[in-house]
């Protein structure tokens, strides 16, 4: 890719329909800035070109070149390295955008209602021991790659150059390592020209039939919106709209104030000679000639001095405005950027929750896209290595925790509320108010507490076995008892039932002999006619009722005491029962 040659008056006036570009110089021709040629983009929406993929020999891929030149690389490098509020600003929505520290956790694969529900069916998927055994493994891969570290400096370079990859590299299944690549050593992406997924990528220190394949990286794009034709996988730099700005204060504070220090501490003068004075003498006066000072000559010379003012004031307001103007390029609140000498605490918080809520939120959902897919799914493939994927329960998510200005008092006075109103658990409030400590001890006794129950629970169960054992012995032992008391109570229901049939039988022989009796007491039949007309005698009746009444009392006393005998067995038996 050429670069257009400006140095050159007239050539732009020349060539004005042709496809080149010409800028004029800044700051006159001291300081040109070349406009860059891109003689590949001459007809950039043709269609993509395809070939085969280097390694295979019939497989043909879409080729997507890189919309950068090497000068432009250059150019976002430099502005990075050099420029101060480019680096602070970049390296600060990074910052922020991890948080304080970083942590796994595992979560259902699956949107709930309430956190209860999410917890009951991770639960009633995955047994607990197997969950920590899983986060316990990522989180031992992730402290020995320093994935921290790595993937700051991804995020990093992702922003300077539009993309960044890591390097993975393997022990087998298990990832040993991540190897930061450089951004601007990215060539050429290869995509499956049907389904547009990533296959390979070129780097610079590999060789062109060898690319990095897919598989083997962690790759990020940032804004990876496709603006430019095929510069798919290849994203936007946020660094590139503020190059220039950045270049122009760079060429102020490198330069210009560099020049005015140098030049600006004494007044500028000229030094009129005879006009016969050879250039030697000239020289000669000149060289011993201390600006600043006293100076004393016996030739003939005029000195006149001017005071050539570099405006620095007005550089210096330039310079200010064009760091400003990179720093709202960059989207960091200015506060963080050191452009406010007194700061208002309550619109920091203000600034700072609407810059978290739009901006950093979208990034970290952003880097959770990409890490989970590309990481912590062939982590929990290695754990789980006969479960598919897709159709797996639960999934390893990145999570992170912001970085706050409130004091503990601003924040317990805000979370404490929520705990009394059960709004938030004792866990996530002791988060919130950084005692990650407290919570730890917290746990590790809550978790001797549940060991002491089950202990306790578990005594109890064996006394109550031990209880029942007895019991069961001591009822083998009573059995025969037992069985000799219900013999005698059957028994004695025996011979109540028959002294009871004996009694019947009484009281019927008793109502026959009554019944005879008075039968005999009949007269004959020729005296029937004189006996009807007589009343039955007294006796009679007497006697049968008396003999009713008799037998009716001795039943009476018979089913009394049948009943206080079963009263007594029923009394006994609950007795027993309840013991």
């Amino acid at each position: 890719m050429a670069l257009t040659d400006t140095n050159h008056e007239g050539k732009n006036n020349d060539d004005n329909n042709s496809s080149h570009l010409f800028v004029r110089p800044l700051f006159g021709a001291r300081k040109p800035v070349d406009a860059l040629q891109r003689s590949s983009r001459l007809n950039p929406y043709r269609s993509a070109q395809v070939q085969t993929f280097p390694g295979t020999t019939d497989e043909e891929v879409a080729v997507l070149n890189s919309p950068l030149t090497n000068a432009q690389k250059m150019m976002l490098e430099d502005a990075f390295i050099a420029d101060p509020v480019v680096r602070r600003g970049v390296t600060l929505f990074a910052k922020f955008l991890l948080g304080k520290r970083t942590h796994t956790t595992v979560d259902i694969n699956k949107e709930f209602m309430t956190p209860q529900a999410q917890e009951q069916a991770l639960a009633t998927t995955f047994k607990q021991q197997e969950i920590d055994e899983l986060k316990t493994m990522i989180d031992k891969i992730n402290r020995q790659v320093k994935f921290r570290e790595k993937i700051e400096a991804a995020v990093i370079q992702a922003l300077v150059g539009g993309r960044s990859a890591l390097l993975v590299e393997k022990q087998g299944e298990m990832p040993i390592d991540l190897k930061v690549l450089n951004w601007g050593k990215l060539g050429r992406v290869f995509a499956d020209k049907d389904t547009w997924q990533l296959l390979g990528v070129e780097y610079a220190d590999r060789p062109k039939d060898k690319p990095l394949l897919a598989d083997e990286l962690l790759y990020f794009t940032w804004q990876d919106y496709n603006i430019s034709p095929d510069s798919l996988y290849h994203g936007l730099s946020v660094v590139q709209p503020i190059a220039d700005i950045s270049e122009t204060v760079r060429l102020i504070t490198s330069e210009d104030l560099k020049e005015s220090a140098r030049t600006s501490w004494a007044s500028s003068g000229i030094v009129q000679f005879p006009a016969n004075t050879s250039q030697s003498r000239i020289t000669e006066f000149l060289a011993g000639f201390y600006p600043g000072t006293w100076n004393g000559t016996s030739q003939a010379v005029e000195i006149k001095t001017h005071d050539l003012d570099p405006k620095v004031d007005k550089m210096m307001a330039v310079a200010v405005e064009g760091q400003r103007m990179i720093h709202r390029g960059l989207g960091v609140p200015s506060f963080l950027m050191g452009f406010e000498q007194i700061t208002n605490r309550a619109t920091s918080e203000l600034v700072m929750h609407a810059w978290r809520e739009s901006d950093l939120n979208h990034a970290r959902t952003w880097l959770q896209g990409i890490l989970e897919p590309q990481w912590y799914d062939s982590l929990v493939a290695i754990r789980f290595p006969d479960i598919d994927l897709q159709e797996m329960a639960i999934k390893a998510k990145l999570e992170f925790e912001d970085i706050t200005m409130e004091s503990l008092k601003d924040r317990a006075d805000t979370v404490i509320p929520l705990l009394q109103a059960g709004l938030i658990t004792l866990e996530k409030a002791l988060k919130i108010l950084d005692m990650e400590d407290i919570l730890e001890q917290l746990l590790a006794e809550r978790e001797q507490r549940r060991r002491e129950l089950e202990a306790e629970a578990e005594k109890l169960k064996q006394q109550k076995a031990e209880q029942l054992e007895q019991f069961r012995q001591q009822q083998q032992q009573q059995e025969p008892q037992e069985q000799k008391q219900r013999d005698e109570e059957e028994k004695d229901l025996e011979d109540d039932d028959e002294e009871e049939l004996r009694v019947r039988r009484r009281r019927a022989s008793i109502i026959e002999e009554v019944k005879q009796a008075a039968l005999a007491s009949i007269p004959q039949p020729q005296q029937q006619q004189q006996q009807q007309q007589e009343p039955p005698r007294d006796d009679t009746k007497r006697r049968l009722a008396e003999a009713e009444h008799k037998v009716r009392m001795e039943l009476l006393e018979k089913q009394r005491n049948l009943i206080e005998r079963m009263n007594l067995r029923i009394a006994k038996y609950e007795g027993q029962t309840a013991s």
